[in-house]
């Protein structure tokens, strides 16, 4: 089937419903075609139906909270009919399969107000062969980095956070500052914003700039102001993995804030990761190893700069894993599955529906490794 949008995308926009026209009347109207690729076995019968949008500004509509239908389509069904051959093959009736058919798309035009502040994505497929690109997932919290690379730069282009000032003293687990430094900080109103609550998903950090490990950050978990000199001594939540002899070398920092989920103790989380390809048609080739899942329809090994990044979903500390396979003719080779020595560990492969027969079939597989409880 292919879809055929006017000017690349469907839009409308509502007309004012007061009569006071903001904009052109035809903007509330566009279309789109639809044609089959090659003739089917049987007539094709395509429910065309609107799909309820989330709406979140003003008086919502008036149905079951907060979804409505925001646009008319015509025709509701779309009819493609087969070729009619005889029993050699031969054209008797050509169908319509080939012919386009146009869905004109209406705005609705009422009283309530459509919000714009949540946005939809429209359903697709769950596939994996549109992951083209290396796709890397990591479970673990923060390691002291938000990345294991350098990223790839412009000349001239640095990845370094401006620095909020110099480091007057350092101990591995400490860091000494600037008090008036601090409190020029971005959202730094008083020492006390320094330190943030349990219910905050962001927390206050402090990153080195300059020195060896730039990039590495800490949370601030404790301060303690000297007014002798106008120093605040920063506790943070762990040692600097920076070699102790090396400390003095670090010489400027920045105060950044970054998500919680850097912070949490990963021997009491359960990292989950679904792989979700049920819905494709295709007969795919894949492996499954101990950090990575390739093939399945997804993209090769690429070389960016002088980097080789591996293709298809590289990931790692995970305790739950579980790939659910497509209908067509599947073959994984499983040549081994993640673990930890301290936890044990699933990996699930639901391996699709295999209709042979008239049955619809779902096989489902769980390996388990590391310790058992």
């Amino acid at each position: 089937m292919l879809v055929t949008q006017s000017d690349g995308s469907t839009d409308v926009i509502e007309v004012d419903p007061e009569g006071d026209v903001r904009v052109p009347s035809w903007i509330s109207e566009d279309s789109y075609t639809v044609v089959l690729t090659g003739s089917p076995d049987y007539d094709v019968m395509i429910d065309v139906t609107p799909i309820g949008t989330k709406t979140s500004r003003g008086p919502i509509v008036p149905v079951a909270f907060p979804f409505a239908e925001q646009v008319e389509v015509t025709p509701g069904m779309l009819v493609f009919t087969a070729d009619q051959l005889d029993e050699d093959g031969n054209l008797i009736l050509p169908g319509n399969w080939n012919v386009f058919q146009t869905v004109q798309v209406t705005a609705v035009d009422d009283d309530w107000v459509d919000g714009g502040d949540t946005k939809v994505f429209a359903p697709v497929p769950h596939t994996v062969s549109d992951i083209q690109g290396p796709l890397f997932v990591s479970g673990g919290g923060g390691v002291g980095s938000l990345v294991s690379s350098d990223p790839l730069m412009l000349p001239g282009e640095t990845n370094v956070k401006p620095a909020t000032g110099n480091v007057v003293s350092i101990t591995t687990d400490t860091l000494t500052v600037n008090r008036d430094d601090v409190l020029a900080a971005e959202g730094i109103d008083t020492l006390d914003d320094l330190v943030s609550g349990p219910e905050e998903s962001v927390v206050r950090t402090v990153e080195i700039t300059e020195g060896p490990n730039v990039g590495e950050f800490r949370r601030i978990i404790g301060y303690e102001e000297n007014t002798a000199d106008g120093t605040v001594l920063l506790k943070l939540n762990e040692a600097w993995s920076v070699a102790e002899s090396d400390l003095t070398l670090i010489t400027k920092y920045a105060i950044t804030n970054e998500s919680r989920n850097f912070f949490v103790d990963e021997t009491e989380q359960v990292d989950y990761m679904f792989v979700f390809n049920e819905d494709s048609l295709a007969d795919t080739v894949g492996i499954l190893t101990e950090r990575r899942i390739i093939g399945l329809g997804m993209g090769i090994d690429v070389t960016i700069g002088e980097e080789t990044y591996g293709g298809g979903i590289t990931y790692e500390d995970l305790e739950s894993l579980e790939i659910n396979l497509g209908r067509g003719n599947d073959t994984l080779d499983v040549q081994s599955i993640h673990h930890r020595d301290d936890y044990r560990t699933v990996t699930v492969v639901n391996t699709g529906e295999n209709t042979a027969g008239g049955n619809a079939v779902v096989s489902r597989i769980i390996l388990i490794s590391g310790v058992r409880s």
